[in-house]
């Protein structure tokens, strides 16, 4: 512990020296708040609610971490001290181990710059202080498996440039994967599959205020999985290997093979542990054991669309917590309830067709008072059977009404 700690500094002291380094850490945080106060209008909501700067966050620390760890092992190669690293008496674990820490505390420390964000804004809104510490604690998880993923990338690279792209584009992908059950609707499998791989897909309970031990876990594997592979990495150099196709050469492959099957098989024990913490007020997003075990033992795929219009969730909290009902719904699910979001002002015809009822609201546009043609409603299907909830404002009764959409009888 005490050489891995040795390192650690070694590589912090480093950064520090970079004299745009306070600069680079806070790039991450001033982009992600810039772009929720003004392009995701954050003021014009009147919603006390920063689940779009976390999700933001998420996507900046994507290219943050391959920035931070691209010059972890590549650097050390290009300016001829990876050699003599590696004749010092550290251990191979330590040395990745080392790495690894100084990464992550920058990643953190990129987290801890953005706490003026909902410190500051607190005076506009009564924000749920547990769903924000609940946020915070998935992006320190996340930086845990980005910092793992980017060293990986560094110690399987020749230059920084290519282990930033591999990085950049692995992070990108995981983090933005689960959103393919949304565009696209695939086989019940396929689905739950894609939902455990992305990481973006275990930080949405977060969000909510959720704090999940399966979810949790996923991201400690992973980076412990990551951090195995770029040991082997930075062991294979340290021994020069011989040429390949020799014994030890398959050996590797064989233990890789291995290992991977030990991670899946470890992970998706994990994700069978059934402890959580709801942090939101009034544990807002915890369904009932009854709702949890019905919707993840579904036989084929319930679609469930919420039409709603953007004025209406500009305006009024009640859709947001629908919506955030209906993702707890669907993490619950496994990939047996896909949910799509849709706005209903751009098509109000096709949604009064299916049965959602149109309100009216008093809105101010220019100082001037309008009435606008508003949309809440949900619509279930199951199999050839549908059914529609022509107005929903609230979550009191919401959960009943999936659970009994939920199963064949209620739809047929």
């Amino acid at each position: 512990m005490r050489r891995t700690l040795a390192l650690a500094r070694r590589e912090l002291a480093a950064f520090l020296n970079f004299p745009a380094g306070g600069l680079v850490l806070a790039a991450a945080p001033l982009f992600s708040a810039a772009w929720f106060l003004f392009v995701d209008g954050f003021f014009a909501r009147d919603q006390a609610s920063l689940r779009g700067f976390f999700a933001v966050s998420s996507l900046a620390l994507s290219v943050l971490a391959p920035a931070l760890t691209m010059r972890s092992w590549a650097e050390e190669r290009r300016q001829g001290t990876a050699e003599l690293l590696l004749s010092m008496p550290f251990s191979t674990a330590e040395l990745v181990a080392g790495k690894f820490l100084a990464a992550w505390l920058l990643l953190a420390a990129s987290v801890a710059i953005s706490l003026p964000v909902p410190l500051s804004l607190g005076a506009f809104g009564d924000f749920d202080s547990g769903v924000i510490v609940a946020e915070y604690a998935g992006l320190l998880l996340f930086a845990l498996a980005a910092a793992a993923i980017g060293q990986f990338a560094s110690a399987r690279s020749e230059s920084q440039t290519a282990a930033f792209l591999a990085s950049l584009l692995a992070l990108l992908a995981l983090t933005l994967l689960g959103r393919a059950n949304r565009l696209v609707e695939l086989p019940a499998a396929l689905a739950a599959l894609v939902s455990w791989v992305s990481l973006g897909a275990h930080l949405e309970p977060f969000s909510r205020g959720v704090v999940e031990f399966g979810d949790a876990s996923w991201f400690a594997l992973v980076a412990a999985f990551f951090l195995w592979l770029s040991a082997g990495s930075v062991e294979g150099r340290r021994r020069e290997r011989s040429a390949r196709g020799s014994p030890r050469r398959k050996e590797a492959r064989l233990a890789s093979f291995l290992s991977l099957a030990v991670f899946a098989a470890t992970a998706l024990l994990v994700s069978l542990v059934p402890l959580r913490a709801d942090l939101s007020a009034g544990k807002a997003h915890t369904l009932s054991s009854y709702t949890r075990k019905l919707v993840s033992t579904l036989d084929e795929p319930l679609r469930v669309t919420y039409w709603r219009s953007r004025i209406l969730a500009d305006r009024h909290p009640g859709p947001d917590m629908i919506e955030s009902l209906l993702r707890t719904l669907e993490s619950a699910s496994r990939g047996r309830v896909r949910l799509r979001v849709v706005d209903s002002s751009k098509d109000p015809a096709a949604a009064e067709a299916l049965g959602i009822e149109p309100r009216q609201m008093e809105t101010v546009e220019r100082d001037e008072q309008r009435l606008a043609i508003v949309h809440s409603g949900i619509v279930l299907e199951y199999l050839d059977a549908s059914r529609v909830l022509p107005a929903v404002l609230s979550t009191e009764t919401l959960e009943y009404e999936l659970a009994r959409a939920s199963s064949y009888s209620s739809v047929s």
